[in-house]
């Protein structure tokens, strides 16, 4: 018998670093900005097994690492008090700098926009190479949903009451 092998788990992200900050300004607005970066989860790569034949590799178990998530929000309000309420507004900034973090990456390339030539030799129109391995339309691998949602601006009112 072959002893157990050990390896990472999908899930084990061992950097995880969260900074805040937030102060009043002039004119009675507050100013806040929210950084985060988290290290890429682990995946296990694909190996080539033969001239068109990919599978998991085994003995190199979640030893790969998609790119890490990195993003900035930065929000701004003023509140006005008035007899017996509180009336704030503002707005927040999320992904300030638009950065673009996959969610989901291709074990065979490690990126989210791109599964590799293995794959994407399959677009184009069944039978018309005289091969039916092109099966796959030109947008197949277009999938915007595999990246995190790009900037997004909210503004807000908001009414506190005693």
């Amino acid at each position: 018998n072959r002893p157990s092998q050990e390896f990472l788990m999908p899930y084990d992200r061992p950097n995880d670093l969260t900074i805040s900050f937030y102060t009043p300004f002039p004119w009675g607005f507050t100013i806040g900005l929210t950084g985060f970066y988290q290290s890429g989860y682990p995946y296990t790569p694909l190996i080539k097994t033969g001239e068109n034949e990919y599978r998991e590799d085994e003995e190199q178990k979640y030893t790969k690492r998609a790119p890490a998530y990195r993003m900035i929000n930065l929000s701004l309000s003023k509140a006005v008090k008035l007899k017996d309420f509180k009336v704030s507004c503002g707005l927040s900034v999320y992904n300030v700098f638009d950065m673009k973090n996959p969610q989901v990456v291709y074990a065979l390339t490690g990126k989210a926009d791109d599964p590799g030539t293995y794959l994407t030799d399959q677009i184009g129109l069944a039978g018309h190479y005289n091969n039916s391995d092109h099966n796959k339309s030109g947008s197949y691998y277009d999938a915007p949903w595999r990246y995190t949602s790009p900037r997004e601006i909210n503004f807000f009112i908001r009414v506190d009451f005693r």
